[in-house]
């Protein structure tokens, strides 16, 4: 080996270390880069998951409020089923309770509380007659139960 072969030899291995020094800044660089953008991510992804609890409580509450609107549909479902029978109730609760004419319970079930419908209510009443009857005090008629004798 001559000395001309021997600088080559040392030219070609500085510039393969300088290669190598350089391809390691490089990497690094990549390194640090890559390293930025996996911290990017990890809040990204830190942030989705709060997101999906956020969300996974909203779905849980909304189905308890789902829960709680069905219960409220099947009371008023058996409401309206009884409907009849509540309307009836409250005429003769108005008829033991206070000194009403038929007119002024129909003001009141009809009119004021809009239970149903003056057809209806008359339709009521004389399903009625048999436990109310129309007692006249002075000059007014008074709705009042039947007394049964014993």
């Amino acid at each position: 080996m001559g000395v001309n072969d021997l600088e080559q030899l040392k030219q070609g291995l500085k510039n393969s270390f300088t290669n190598i020094r350089s391809d390691i800044d490089n990497i690094k660089t990549d390194t640090n880069s890559n390293n930025k953008k996996i911290q990017e991510l990890l809040d990204q992804n830190k942030e989705l998951q709060e997101t999906i609890k956020t969300l996974q409580e909203t779905i849980t509450s909304l189905a308890l409020n789902q829960n709680k609107d069905n219960l409220k549909s099947d009371m008023l479902t058996k409401i309206k089923r009884n409907r009849k029978e509540i309307i009836k109730a409250r005429i003769l609760e108005l008829v033991q309770t206070e000194r009403y004419s038929i007119p002024e319970i129909k003001d009141i079930v009809v009119d004021r509380d809009n239970y149903c419908s003056k057809a209806s209510f008359y339709r009521y009443i004389t399903e009625l007659k048999h436990i109310i009857e129309e007692i006249k005090i002075g000059s007014k008629l008074i709705a009042a139960p039947i007394k049964l004798n014993r």
